[in-house]
């Protein structure tokens, strides 16, 4: 992960007391920026604060007992400058969803995160499933008004809905819950609000999935679901320069029956200064670029693989002057304003 950049996680623990050293090595080894969890399966009396403060992190939950349950885990360093525990408006008991806006040193704009459970829905045509479509729409109405073509939002979490084929197994039946016409329909409005799904900047063809059932074997035999979503807003979506599923995790002992869903992305002032970042594979991916002043170090690409993104190779433009970001190994020196070639270094 560049040193810029920063790694968002979604991830269904299905209990929070149980899964707890799941969470915390996830944390230890992988350093996300910020993480979403969904069914904690407790109150939010009972969630920890302690582990999660001696790692730099604080934690934000929306508990119930046995049933549902949300949390973000954030910097120590973020302000949470709104908190919303339920869909404003939406009466209802399930604690499914958590929303904070926070303001982030050094940035100039803030930034709203959600953390969301949606109900499972059990059977097309129940009174469940009703529920569940009454809960999306709710939602869909929220996040419209919270203006995602301006605003910075991600919306995180378990959404229950497989949104394509390519999404669910061919041995899933069709039109059964999780794949019904009903819920693609409800999740294809949220997301013509102004949402990109991040996975699908970066693999937009790729069959993954995030959930497997603990039975047949499935996880083994690849039988599952992608349920488990990103959506980034208007403004964030040309950040992004890398997400996926984290398999790794269902492997370790006693594992939550889903995977992580992650998303990294850079601050829009960071991405301003280098426009080669969206999930493309870089024509030069072990270069830099030095100079001095503002021009110092700005990586395009990264040293390592990239990530399994794929897609066409960047856009290119012929040098102009002042136009660092342009291809070829000639830049502008800021401070003396005269154009020098200088050979790029392996980083």
């Amino acid at each position: 992960m560049s040193c810029d950049a920063n790694r968002f996680v979604t991830w269904n623990i299905n209990s929070l007391k149980v899964r707890l050293p799941h969470v915390l090595r996830y944390l230890d080894e992988k350093r996300p920026t910020l993480v979403a969890l969904q069914e904690l399966k407790c109150v939010t009396e009972q969630v920890p604060t302690e582990p999660f403060a001696e790692r730099g992190y604080q934690i934000l939950a929306f508990g119930q007992p046995t049933y549902n349950g949300v949390a973000l885990i954030a910097p120590n360093e973020w302000q949470a400058q709104e908190v919303h525990r339920g869909i404003p408006g939406f009466a209802d008991d399930a604690a499914r969803l958590l929303a904070v806006e926070w303001r982030i040193p050094a940035q100039t704009r803030p930034l709203w995160t959600v953390s969301a459970y949606f109900p499972n829905g059990q059977a097309v045509g129940s009174e469940k499933f009703a529920y569940k479509l009454r809960w999306i729409e709710a939602l869909t109405a929220w996040l419209a008004a919270l203006d995602p073509q301006r605003q910075a939002i991600f919306v995180m979490g378990d959404a229950n809905i497989a949104p394509e084929a390519r999404d669910a197994h061919p041995s899933w039946p069709e039109e059964s819950i999780h794949v019904s016409s009903a819920e693609r329909a409800a999740w294809a409005e949220l997301v013509a609000q102004g949402f990109t799904d991040a996975v699908r900047i970066c693999h937009p063809e790729e069959v993954l999935y995030s959930w497997w059932d603990y039975r047949q074997g499935a996880f083994r035999r690849n039988i599952g679901l992608r349920i488990d979503h990103i959506l980034v807003s208007a403004p964030l979506a040309r950040c992004v320069i890398a997400a996926g599923v984290d398999r790794e995790p269902r492997t370790w002992q006693r594992p939550s029956d889903h995977a992580p869903a992650w998303v990294e992305w850079l601050p829009p002032q960071i991405w301003q200064l280098n426009r080669r970042t969206r999930c493309n594979p870089s024509p030069r991916p072990d270069r830099t670029f030095s100079g001095r002043g503002r021009a110092a170090l700005y990586r395009y690409g990264t040293s390592r693989p990239n990530r399994g993104c794929s897609g066409r190779a960047p856009h290119t433009r012929p040098h102009r002057p002042g136009h660092r970001e342009s291809i070829g190994y000639r830049y502008r020196d800021p401070h003396r304003g005269s154009r020098r070639t200088r050979p790029a270094t392996a980083s």
